[in-house]
């Protein structure tokens, strides 16, 4: 096992302060090794997907959101099965703001 710091981002599915979630992924970051340093997203600061937003450039707390992604390690999403969380990771993910973070190309298809 290597000693070198990992970065991990850490995604919380729930906004709710005491929600099982949060309280799962503060159980991670207590019981992960030493060289585990995570950092929380909240997703609270990011606004839904407007292109004409985009168009003029990243709002501040989307391009920090891309930024900790770029620079992490590992990310690790932390949601319930529920319909309305998926929802939330799926128009997150059809977007592409994962893909787009790491330097992929944007994709006009959504499925």
């Amino acid at each position: 096992m290597s000693e070198n710091k990992l970065t991990i981002t850490a995604i919380c599915g729930s906004l709710r302060e005491g929600s099982f979630n949060r309280r799962v992924l503060k159980a991670v970051k207590e019981l992960a090794p030493k060289h585990w340093e995570s950092h929380h997203v909240d997703l609270s600061t990011i606004p839904l997907y407007n292109s004409d937003i985009e168009s003029q450039g990243d709002p501040q707390s989307v391009a920090e959101f891309k930024e900790s992604i770029r620079k992490a390690d590992g990310v690790l999403i932390v949601t319930c099965v529920r319909v309305k969380a998926q929802c939330c990771f799926n128009k997150l993910l059809r977007l592409q703001v994962l893909l787009r973070a790491v330097g992929g190309q944007r994709s006009h298809k959504t499925r």
